[in-house]
C-alpha cells in the first residue's frame, strides 16, 4: 500500500511547525461553525 504524501494529508497547505490562529468575533458570529468545518476538512486542530 502506498503511503500518502504530506501534501495530500495537508489540504490547507499549512507549515509543519506550529501555527497560532486566533479566531475572534462576537457571540453568535459562527466561530464554532468555522472550527467544525475545518475539522471536517482535515485541518489538524
Amino acid at each position: 500500500m502506498k503511503k500518502a504524501s504530506y501534501e495530500s494529508q495537508n489540504p490547507f497547505n499549512l507549515p509543519k511547525r506550529p501555527l497560532l490562529i486566533v479566531m475572534s468575533g462576537p457571540s453568535g458570529a459562527g466561530k464554532d461553525v468555522v472550527l467544525t468545518k475545518m475539522k471536517e476538512l482535515g485541518c489538524p486542530l
